[in-house]
């Protein structure tokens, strides 16, 4: 059993009887602090635990957790938590998973000491986790459960893995693919299972090709998603599912695909690599950055795709045997695909600040705090978030060829000249937080969108006005605004989103 711990101001350092061998440091904060150790799998009592899967997923160590009360929250005064631990407890590669009174998660990495301070009572090797404190707005709210622990409290996490430290910035792409390769595989899914795609198998064989006057319908989703998850709202509207399925007699199919350490060149070389011989007609549907992909089969030749291939290859530190795939690479004989109506939902298709280099870390946190406080209406995961956090320990940061395409000046938008054509139609979101989101707007968002209008992920204007001045018209954009509380994960679940799908793809 735990029990709470007087944190005096500015007085000794905490030690907890249910956590030896690490020790909480507290700057001008008063309060109480409560320590678990590393749960039982299954349990997550008092906050302490993360879900099992992901736990196993991401092939992480749970080593302690630190509640933390603060009596004066709303203090001016800059605020501090160090944790320091005996190096011998930890893992070779560890974090501070730190989330605040509004749920907004950050990740702390830790220093190396010779010694422990003067103040620290700790022998040996140790390890300090140093984290800047926010503070919580007014509407912090308090009481629920958060992915990472109870709302309302500051949570300080400990978490280890096994890793390969300083080379990480080289290697992290590799632990990526593995894992997407695992648990997000590249597959091309039927009808019946694109909305249940995570245990549907790959397509039997060959995709046929189109009959005269046929078109099939494509899902493709957007970054770190998959299927299953990125077209919430659709897969549920019964109306909507017998409207395309009459429309297309029942050639809809959807793409699984790897999409952070994969780039969006090597999905389409893939991709061609499931049609069969002769022509094949698409409409498409997409997601954030669904756009770029699905833009990319509409209009890139070979030998773009195969130099953006070598791009991603060198990106992403992709393995021989796949760089020696992609450089024999041909779109397969007798295969033409012509990419008719897209239908863009919150889509990159001029980029986001988000996927800019050096936004990593900033990305998977914003993912993590939403996954955290919205976790029924995000398309990622928090196994997937937590992996390439794991890759953010070395002195490099890695580059993700994938999120790396989504920069508004990478090489792969700056490919895709063609206009819209005149039946392309978006689907727009302006997000404006409430009261319990508006940390998020005040500690991420407005920093890193310098207050244009965003969806939370991608910049309005994003998914109409493209690159080289091409733009979706205005009748073609379904646009709700910030009155509505639409953002990037919940454009298909809004009222007329489904009625303006149909209406744009002329069922």
């Amino acid at each position: 059993m735990s029990f709470p711990v007087d944190i005096k101001y500015n007085d000794e350092a905490v030690v907890f009887d249910e956590l030896p061998g690490f020790v909480l440091d507290a700057k001008n904060l008063e309060g109480y602090a409560e320590a678990f150790s590393s749960p039982q799998p299954g349990d997550r009592a008092a906050g302490d635990g993360l879900p099992q899967d992901v736990v196993h997923n991401v092939e992480l160590k749970e080593l302690g957790t630190m509640e933390v009360e603060d009596i004066d929250p709303l203090s001016d005064e800059p605020k501090t938590i160090d944790i320091y631990a005996k190096t011998e407890l930890l893992e070779e590669e560890n974090m501070v998973l730190y989330t605040d009174e509004d749920g907004i998660v950050s990740l702390h990495f830790p220093e190396a000491l010779d010694s422990s301070p003067d103040n620290i009572d700790l022998d040996g090797a140790i390890t300090q986790f140093s984290v800047e404190l926010r503070k919580p707005t007014e509407a912090a709210p308090s009481g629920d459960r958060g992915t990472f622990g109870v709302i309302g409290k500051k949570i300080l996490k400990v978490v280890g893995w096994k890793g390969v430290g300083k080379a990480m910035g080289r290697y992290g792409p590799k632990l990526i693919r593995a894992w997407e390769k695992k648990y997000r595989p590249m597959r091309i899914v039927e009808w019946d299972d694109v909305f249940f795609s995570d245990d549907s198998p790959d397509f039997d064989g060959l995709i046929p090709a189109s009959k005269e006057n046929e078109k099939t319908l494509l899902f493709v989703h957007g970054t770190a998603s998959r299927l299953s998850a990125a077209f919430h709202g659709l897969d549920n509207n019964l109306e909507f599912k017998k409207a395309i399925e009459e429309q297309y007699s029942g050639r809809i199919l959807g793409y699984d695909h790897p999409t952070l350490a994969t780039g969006i060149a090597t999905n389409i070389m893939q991709f061609y690599e499931k049609l069969a011989p002769g022509k094949h007609v698409f409409d498409i549907i997409c997601h954030s950055r669904g756009g770029p992909v699905s833009r990319s089969l509409r209009e890139l030749s070979e030998d773009q795709l195969k130099a953006g291939f070598l791009r991603d290859a060198e990106r992403g530190n992709y393995e021989e045997r796949l760089v020696e795939w992609g450089k024999q690479w041909h779109i397969p004989d007798g295969v033409k695909v012509v990419v008719d109506r897209i239908i863009f939902a919150g889509s990159t298709n001029n980029g986001t600040t988000l996927a800019k280099k050096g936004h990593l870390k900033k990305y998977v946190e914003l993912m993590l705090t939403l996954a955290n406080l919205l976790p029924d209406g995000v398309d990622i995961t928090v196994d997937i978030l937590l992996t390439v956090a794991k890759t953010l320990v070395g002195d490099m940061l890695p580059v993700m060829p994938g999120l790396d395409d989504q920069s508004p000046e990478s090489k792969m938008l700056s490919e895709l000249k063609q206009a819209p054509s005149l039946y392309d139609a978006g689907l727009v979101a302006n997000f404006e937080p409430g009261k319990t989101l508006q940390a998020i707007a005040d500690e991420i968002l407005d920093k890193i969108f310098l207050n244009v209008e965003n969806d939370i992920v991608v910049p309005a204007k994003s998914v109409s006005e493209w690159q080289y001045g091409n733009a979706i018209k205005d009748d073609m954009l379904l646009y709700f605004g910030k009155e509505r509380g639409a953002w990037h994960s919940s454009l298909f679940s809004q009222e007329e989103s489904s009625g303006f799908i149909l209406e744009k793809l002329g069922t």
